[in-house]
């Protein structure tokens, strides 16, 4: 995207600024910050405990904490609707 970007603004013929070696250090810096993000092999094998541990711990924690956070909301209502019910039910 970011070398798209740099294309229309300098590298196109119909870019308001042709100039080629602006074109050249956008893609150069574009490049070296694509470099520093996490890619998805480094998380995977983080995950799996090949490599980086702080980035599997901070994926797992993605992964398992909205799940727990889905089961006590799920086990609250439903604990909830039965306490209600219980309150309707008939004795006899």
């Amino acid at each position: 995207m970011c070398s798209d970007t740099a294309y229309q603004r300098f590298g196109s013929s119909s870019s308001a600024q042709l100039d080629m070696d602006r074109y050249r250090r956008e893609m150069d810096r574009c490049s070296e910050h694509l470099k520093q993000l996490v890619g998805v092999n480094t998380v995977v094998g983080a995950m799996f405990g090949m490599g980086e541990l702080a980035t599997g711990a901070i994926m797992w924690g993605f992964i398992l904490v909205p799940l727990a956070l889905l089961w006590l909301i799920c086990w609250g209502i439903g604990r909830t609707v039965i306490w209600v019910a219980a309150g309707f039910s008939r004795r006899v």
